[in-house]
This record gives structure tokens, C-alpha cells and sequence, in this order.
């Protein structure tokens, strides 16, 4: 099969998108056209015409606006997939920050494509998970014109190389068919589920004569959602709100019956969703979003906005961790809840503490011995039955309502049962995506190693990472304070000028910001690489 040579779109697309080969001020500095980066080499072609047109100037602009990241951040990673025409169809980016995230918290993504509206002027989608505060993040964007199985297969295809491979364990996405399809042959490992904020969307929409004319329909219809923890308890409660309703010949949730094993949680409390069942986390980033993005922004102001959107969510990650490093919550004298607070961050610590209290409220009802382990049934503060099963010489505990397996914290319903004989959280029951070391540099040795295998250019990319890592806090606690402000510009200068000259005797790229344009400078020359 005759390979396609390699080619960068670098015209307008409304005027029938011209490829030309990469510009060898580009190649020059990359050393070789296989140097480029994703944009060359991880670009895919539909078989299809796409089915919506970018605007005006859009392709030049996205080209202009990569290369300068690129040039900003050796991290940033971008790639274009074409259609049958040479058109430019989707595209997807993410920057140094967003991969690091997606190492320390990928274990669960959220694919949102609810922004593909006017609202937001372009076809945007993104990929989202919670950092250790329980923070929503973002771990990458694309700008989708096609919405065909092919277009998501790529798009998930390229988020596995932007991310060195990593899979995600759970992935929730909404109800479309073309990307389960794409779910399933790109990402076949992955845990899917439907998000509960996107079955919620279109209940409002697809049951809006219900849920207007009831007080009560909201509620069970999320008892349905969230509250079952057996399969019979779930047909129950469904058939009920049927009935109560009148809804027995309702087409949509007869479609959504037929899919409850995708969205209903008693089929999924054993796979862990990082507490992304929660609705009003999408709910509030989509409200977040609307106030940055508008319909009738270019591309390059689009991306700025963008930016400015992505850059409030990591002042808000900053200050929770300021916070962090400077307090820990006040707590009661008791051993295990002293344990959390030393051991999670405050937003896991004070849902560990509302797991606490439901286990001030919980009785043993009943009690008997295996061989192994004690086994109780353990009643609630609403009347509702739980089975705990507890290992005290092996430290292994779980609970019919799974929400250790569900979130990574345990349940009120074993804490009942352990609190007079533990006085610390099991080891194994501490996750450490939850806790104050989640993002420390433990594992820098890893990432050194990684990047000595995969060559210098990603020894570059992980350096820069790790230094961008380790130095924001720094630069926080600086921020604070008049003293440690002018503190840290002074030492700013002294490094500045040091590092300066271990650049120059070794020759090391220099990168130099005009009014115009991002430069590279040398001893020897300058190569522009795109106007800002």
C-alpha cells in the first residue's frame, strides 16, 4: 500500500484547504520532518466528507495558535484528522499541564460533548476528570466537525498517544451510539458508563410534560438513578414510577430501560467513578464555560478564551492547594478521624467525616462468624439494611453498598463496625488520588527513567513538567505577601542570570518574546515560529 507523504495544512480553509509541505524554517528546527510532532504523525483521513464546515480563516489560525504553543510549551501536543477532500474535520489538543493531570488522575474521564452547540461557537468537546480536591479539570479539548464512529475512534486513538498510552480505567460519556461504538474498539479496557448529568439533560427534555406537572417526579426518577443497591430493589422502584406516573407507554424510557446496565448506578457500584456521578459538577463547569466562550469570536480569540477558562480552573487547584499546605482541618480527638485529616485533603477529608457521622447512626443488627471474618447486618439512620463483611487480621473490608469500590472512601456502614477496633484507616483503603501526596515527587525517578528511554526531545517535555510542577506552589506561597513577593523576584533575577549562562556556554535554545512574534535564539540565529 502506497504510503501518503506527509503534509501540514496551512491554508484557509474556505477556499479549499491547500496542503503543502511543512515549512522548512519548521523542519530546520525540529531536525527532521519526523521531528515535527503530532500534528504530522498522528493525522488520520475520513473516508467521509465531514459534516459541518470550520468558519472563516479557522484553519490557518489553528495552525498559527498550535505552532506558538508548541514553542511556548515543548509539551503541548496537538493533531488533525482530514476527511476524503483534505479538509480539515477534528482536532485535538493538550497542553503540558493537562498530560501530567491525566497521569496523576486519568484513572476516570468524563468525554463531554454537550458543548457542541452555538452557545460556545465552536464544536467543542473535552475531556474532564477531579483532581484530589474534587475539582473538576481538564485533560484535553477537540474541535469536532464529524460526528461519526471513525471521527470518535480518532479522537480516542489520539488521546491514548497524547497520553503515552494510558488508558483510563472508567470513562463516561453521554448517549450517543457512535461513540460507544468508538468506546469500545478504542479504549476496550475501560469501564463505560452513561453520565448522569447527560441522562438527566435529556430526561428534562424528552419527560418535560412529567417533571412540569409533578413535584415528586424528580425524585424518583433519581432514586431510580442513584438510591437501588440490588438489581430486584431497582425493578421495583422502576415499576412504581411507571405506575404512579402513568409512563407505561413512554418510547424513551423504554429505550433507557433497555440500557440501564450503561447509566443505572446499582449496576455499576463496583467501578470506580472518582464521585463523578455527581450532576452539578458538569452542570456548574457548563455554566463556567458559557461566561468565556461566545458564537461570534475568531478562532485565535476562541482559544484565548479557552485559555482564560482553563487557567481559572488551575488558580482555583492552586489555591486549594495553598490552603493545603497551610492548614489542616480542625478535628475531634478521636484516632481514625485524626488519621483522614493527616492523610486526605480537606475536600476527601470532610466526605470521609459525612461517611463518619451516617456511622454514628448506624446499628449492628445482627452478627456472625466465618472463618475468617465477622459478617453484619447493618441498618442505617433511613432504615435500610447493609451487609459488612470485616477481615481484622488480613484488613479487609467491604460493604453491600460498594462505595469504597464506587468513590475511594469508606462507607459509614463499615466504619460503624471498625471504629472501636482500628484506630487508623487500612492502607489499602487510602487511595492515593485522594490524598496531599497525590501530586508529589515520588515518582520523578519513574518519569526520568521514562523519559531516557523515549529519547531527549521527551526528557525535555518531562523536565519542563516536573519544573512547572514544583515551582507553582512556590510561586503562590510568594505571591501572599509583599516580603516573600520581592523575595522571590530577587532570586528570580540571580537564577535567571545563571541559568542564563549555562544556556550560552552550552548553546541551549533560549526562548525570547517580542510584541510580535515567539522567537528561539542562539549564539548563531533566530527561527521565527509563528506570529502571536
Amino acid at each position: 500500500k502506497k504510503k501518503r507523504k506527509k503534509k501540514e495544512a496551512v491554508a484557509d480553509d474556505s477556499a479549499n484547504l491547500e496542503i503543502t509541505p511543512a515549512p522548512q524554517n519548521v523542519v530546520q528546527q525540529a531536525g527532521s520532518h519526523e521531528d515535527i510532532g503530532p500534528q504530522v504523525d498522528c493525522r488520520n483521513y475520513l473516508q467521509t466528507r465531514r459534516m459541518t464546515a470550520l468558519q472563516k480563516f479557522d484553519a490557518a489560525g489553528l495552525l498559527d495558535y498550535y505552532r506558538i504553543r508548541q514553542a511556548q510549551d515543548p509539551s503541548f501536543f496537538y493533531s488533525f484528522q482530514f476527511d476524503i477532500d483534505e479538509q480539515i474535520t477534528n482536532t485535538f489538543w493538550a497542553d503540558g499541564k493537562m498530560k501530567t493531570d491525566f497521569m496523576h488522575f486519568g484513572d476516570v474521564v468524563c468525554f463531554d460533548t454537550t458543548y457542541k452547540t452555538t452557545d460556545y461557537g465552536r464544536p467543542l468537546a473535552l475531556f474532564i476528570g477531579v483532581n484530589h480536591h474534587k475539582q473538576s479539570i481538564i485533560f484535553g479539548a477537540a474541535l469536532l466537525y464529524d460526528e461519526t464512529a471513525d471521527s470518535y475512534r480518532w479522537l480516542f486513538k489520539t488521546l491514548l498517544e497524547a497520553m503515552n498510552g494510558k488508558m483510563p480505567n472508567t470513562i463516561l460519556t453521554d448517549e450517543t451510539g457512535a461513540i460507544s461504538e468508538a468506546v469500545e474498539s478504542e479504549l476496550p479496557y475501560a469501564s463505560h458508563r452513561q453520565c448522569v448529568w447527560h441522562l438527566y439533560q435529556n430526561a428534562l427534555k424528552n419527560l418535560a410534560h412529567v417533571f412540569s406537572r409533578s413535584k415528586t417526579f424528580d425524585d424518583d426518577f433519581c432514586k431510580c438513578i442513584f438510591d437501588y443497591e440490588v438489581e430486584v430493589d431497582f425493578f421495583k422502584g422502576w415499576n412504581s414510577m411507571l405506575v404512579k406516573y402513568s409512563l407505561f407507554e413512554n418510547t424513551w424510557l423504554q429505550q433507557k430501560f433497555e440500557e440501564r446496565e450503561k447509566w443505572a448506578i446499582v449496576y455499576g457500584r463496583t467501578v470506580f467513578c472518582a464521585d463523578m456521578k455527581n450532576t452539578q459538577r458538569c452542570e456548574c463547569l457548563n455554566k463556567e464555560l458559557k461566561n468565556y466562550l461566545s458564537p461570534a469570536e475568531s478562532i485565535l480569540r476562541f482559544f484565548g478564551c479557552f485559555e482564560k477558562f482553563v487557567e481559572s480552573r488551575r488558580n482555583q487547584e492552586l489555591e486549594a492547594n495553598f490552603r493545603m499546605i497551610q492548614s489542616q482541618p480542625c478535628v475531634p480527638p478521636v484516632s481514625i478521624i485524626k488519621h483522614a485529616a493527616r492523610a486526605y485533603t480537606s475536600s476527601v477529608f470532610y466526605m470521609f467525616m459525612a461517611e463518619y457521622v451516617v456511622g454514628l447512626e448506624c446499628l449492628i443488627k445482627e452478627q456472625q462468624n466465618d472463618e475468617s471474618a465477622q459478617i453484619m447486618i447493618v441498618e442505617d439512620g433511613r432504615h435500610h439494611d447493609h451487609m459488612v463483611r470485616v477481615d481484622f487480621r488480613e484488613h479487609l473490608l467491604s460493604c453491600s453498598c460498594h462505595k469504597f469500590e464506587f468513590v475511594g472512601v469508606l462507607c459509614g456502614h463499615v466504619l460503624s463496625c471498625i471504629t472501636n477496633d482500628l484506630r487508623y484507616i487500612p492502607e489499602s483503603y487510602i487511595l492515593k488520588r485522594w490524598t496531599r501526596a497525590a501530586v508529589n515527587s515520588n515518582d520523578d525517578s519513574i518519569s526520568h527513567a521514562s523519559a531516557l528511554v523515549e529519547g531527549p526531545k521527551h526528557m525535555h517535555s518531562q523536565r519542563y513538567n516536573l519544573l512547572v510542577r514544583d515551582f507553582i506552589p512556590l510561586l503562590v506561597m510568594a505571591a501572599e505577601d509583599e516580603d516573600t513577593f520581592n523575595c522571590a523576584l530577587t532570586h528570580k533575577s540571580s537564577m535567571q542570570k545563571e541559568i542564563e549562562t549555562i544556556a550560552k556556554d552550552k548553546s541551549v535554545l533560549v526562548p525570547v518574546t517580542t510584541s510580535g512574534s515567539m522567537y528561539y535564539m542562539t549564539q548563531t540565529r533566530s527561527i521565527e515560529m509563528g506570529s502571536q
